[in-house]
């Protein structure tokens, strides 16, 4: 078990939470109301399933890092040897359209965000004053990801939805200011 040093479980949850995020959420919810709610039932019990046998069998034997490797693997495998196939069936697209829309192009507009963060904390030490770099953090993290999303994932038509709505709001907003 040398190799399961350079482990953390925290790392394996967190790998975990990604392709739950990313490349299982949305599919699940998608199956469910295209009417697949018992195989994503099935899936789901069969991997608590492995999980607790998995869990029973190894950690006598192996690290609790090696038990939540093996989850990460399993729900890995689940996701892409049975939900996305089923719902690039269900769809009609091809696996590498799934790929570049949903995890890629997220992605890239996540990247101008972590480096706005780390750039945060260069100019901000969170030990100084945490609740100013938590403010700041958020929101300027979340102001910098909303315009990368905006101009890297949403479509022409949404995007007009989108300025459309924040025009409304905008007028809304100066027609009370007026008011007052």
């Amino acid at each position: 078990t040398s190799w399961l040093h350079f482990f953390h479980p925290f790392k394996s949850l967190l790998g975990q939470m990604c392709i739950i995020l990313v490349f299982r959420s949305i599919p699940d919810k998608f199956l469910v109301m295209a009417d697949y709610h018992k195989f994503i039932s099935w899936i789901v019990i069969a991997e608590a399933g492995v999980n607790v046998i998995c869990c029973l069998l190894l950690l006598p034997y192996f690290s609790f890092i090696a038990v939540t490797l093996i989850a990460l693997g399993i729900k890995a495998v689940s996701t892409f040897a049975l939900i996305l196939p089923l719902l690039l069936r269900y769809m009609k697209m091809k696996y590498y359209v799934l790929v570049w829309k949903i995890a890629l192009l997220q992605l890239a507009a996540a990247i101008p965000m972590c480096l706005t963060l780390i750039g945060l904390k260069k100019v901000i030490s969170p030990g100084d004053a945490l609740f100013l770099y938590l403010l700041a953090a958020s929101s300027a993290g979340a102001a910098v990801y909303l315009l990368f999303s905006y101009i890297l994932t949403i479509q022409k038509d949404e995007k007009r939805l989108v300025r459309n709505k924040i025009m409304a709001l905008g007028s809304e907003i100066r027609q009370k200011l007026c008011r007052h």
